[in-house]
């Protein structure tokens, strides 16, 4: 979870404005002004007041619209990246991070912009609000174990998660001999006893009642140190079930040895950036986590983009097949379908941009194996790219909130 991420709409800040503050919100769409939201795990345990939502919205100045702003309370803030800075505070300087911004559309379909915040944009309203769980962002295994600690019960919690990994290896032995749906089937009724297991300390279930962001993070994190467990024989089983669609794979990959980048008409600007990506991308196979191995996507994608400047969906697609191709490593289809079957945290809530990485990676593997780039294997190999291209980046429009251009980063 290297984004914070969250459904404004059952943010109470954000309900509170628009419900009992209905014609300040209606100035405020109709003005373009900006409405600042807490995030949910960071507001105030006390009733919200007045001041507490008119010195949330943002009214631009005539001189810095970008950058300077006055609040309804009548503060200067300035805006600098993803840094809101209130003025004044010389002697005591208070800046609240931008989370996330986001466009909204009102019933007259009028747009307006609103930004979620790190904590309340006053000092004395985040102080109200210290009891809440700090935002963690999630990269790594130890990032996990580390939540789980400090939050899930210390050393006890991660024994209880330890004796389930355990029981589940000791319960199923020959896990290679299952099918793929089978074994999705087990992780996932380990991962959900391992959920309910983890919540039955009071403290946390109720945190987490209180903030979702924070259970989505103990779900990420219990569902990380569960495979990071069982990954050995689980990958065992997961290649047995695809060491037919690796085998083609590798057949096709071992003829295409010679292949350039001007054979897939990609940049030859991106060429030096391609061989270190190269290099990141084959670290995959050493993750033993869906969070760990799609740092390692979104890492190897990100060399090709701030190398090469900005990519478009349809530049990805060959970028990520060039990789694909040059990386060496057996078992393509083993890595997809882990990453696609056993990401239980991201259960209904499956968008943005490590979603859109999977699919990515998917038509960039599905296009090799298909035979299409040996050339005209069928009638309809000339346009597959082109078609799955065109589906890739209805893809990235869905998953991002893609409004217009074609740019991913």
């Amino acid at each position: 979870m290297e984004r914070y991420d969250e459904d404004l709409n059952e943010n109470s800040f954000f309900q509170v404005l628009r419900g009992e503050y209905v014609e300040v919100f209606e100035r405020a769409v109709e003005a373009g002004w900006i409405l600042c939201v807490p995030r949910a795990g960071a507001l105030p345990k006390y009733a919200l007041a007045q001041d507490d939502i008119l010195g949330h919205i943002l009214v631009p100045s005539d001189e810095l619209p970008e950058t300077h702003f006055r609040t309804l309370t009548d503060r200067g803030v300035v805006v600098k990246g993803n840094l809101l800075t209130l003025e004044n505070e010389v002697s005591n300087p208070h800046s609240v991070h931008i989370l996330f911004d986001e466009v909204f559309y009102d019933e007259d379909m009028r747009k307006y912009k609103v930004l979620c915040l790190e904590d309340p944009l006053y000092a004395s309203h985040a102080l109200a609000s210290s009891s809440s769980c700090d935002l963690v962002m999630l990269f790594s295994l130890r990032d996990c174990i580390d939540l789980l600690w400090t939050e899930g019960g210390g050393e006890e919690a991660l024994k209880r998660l330890d004796s389930l990994v355990q029981q589940f290896l000791d319960k199923n032995p020959n896990l290679e001999e299952e099918t793929l749906q089978n074994l999705r089937d087990l992780v996932s009724e380990l991962f959900s006893e391992a959920i309910q297991v983890t919540l039955s300390d009071h403290r946390l279930k109720h945190k987490t009642k209180e903030d979702q962001y924070l259970l989505d993070s103990i779900k990420l994190s219990v569902e990380t140190y569960l495979l990071h467990g069982i990954y050995k024989k689980l990958m065992k089983g997961i290649t047995a079930c695809t060491s037919g669609d690796d085998a083609r794979l590798n057949r096709i990959i071992r003829n295409l040895s010679d292949l350039q980048v001007r054979d897939l008409d990609i940049d030859p600007k991106l060429s030096s950036s391609l061989t270190k990506s190269k290099f990141e991308i084959v670290n995959i196979e050493g993750y033993s986590t869906p969070l760990g191995k799609l740092g390692c996507l979104k890492r190897a994608i990100s060399i090709v983009v701030s190398q090469g400047g900005v990519v478009s969906s349809d530049e990805l697609l060959p970028i990520l097949m060039f990789l694909v191709v040059k990386s060496n490593l057996p078992n393509w289809f083993a890595h997809l379908s882990f990453l696609k079957l056993f990401r239980f945290s991201a259960a209904g809530a499956d968008s943005g941009e490590q979603s859109f990485n999977i699919s990515s990676l998917e038509a960039a593997i599905q296009h090799i194996s298909s035979g299409a780039l040996f050339g005209n294997t069928s009638p309809e190999a000339d346009c597959m790219l082109q078609v799955e291209s065109n589906s890739l980046a209805q893809s990235m429009e869905e998953a991002l909130g893609y409004n217009g251009g074609n740019e991913l980063l």
